[in-house]
């Protein structure tokens, strides 16, 4: 994860965002709002969910990279085979190392499988990208799959990230 100090104003007031997508990448294509997590509000000095406001826009891009990619997962291939029709229930891994159920707001979403192939995706409105467990820890697989479609989107001409939507 990126830490990015930016000051919108010029005015010596920077906000600080948090962003899987690497520095020099952003520096070549720009930082889209779909590549930002959210922003520590209390600045880096304040690193914890408390002080963090998740951005919608990487959210539901979040969600849409997985309903887009869903089917060429092989973790999902692999429990397809297993289970063909039903749900294959989509996990943040920063609670993986416990043994209890992961909480609500580490469910990411739901693929719902049929003979084999996910046909649908419902996303969790429970999810949250830090809590107090840490922040988003994605599998290997989807992370590559989630850098991959921002760096598009990056390219794509948006303006700068100042107009990034922010929910508490």
């Amino acid at each position: 994860m990126f830490l990015y100090e930016v000051d919108p104003t010029g005015r010596g007031s920077p906000r600080y965002y948090l962003s899987p997508m690497p520095k020099k990448t952003a520096l070549q294509c720009g930082l889209p709002s779909e590549a930002i997590l959210g922003e520590l509000v209390d600045g880096p000095d304040h690193f914890d969910a408390d002080h963090f406001r998740q951005n919608v826009a990487f959210l539901e891009f979040l969600h849409s990279v997985i309903a887009r990619h869903g089917n060429d997962w092989p973790l999902l291939q692999s429990a397809a085979k297993q289970q063909p029709n039903g749900s294959f229930v989509i996990h943040d891994l920063r609670s993986a190392e416990s043994t209890e159920s992961p909480p609500d707001e580490d469910l990411i979403g739901t693929l719902e499988l049929k003979d084999g192939k996910a046909v649908s995706y419902r996303p969790s409105t429970d999810y949250r990208l830090f809590t107090s467990n840490g922040l988003l820890k994605l599998h290997e697989w989807l992370h590559d799959r989630l850098l991959e479609d921002l760096i598009p989107e990056a390219g794509s001409g948006h303006p700068d990230f100042r107009d990034t939507t922010l929910s508490s």
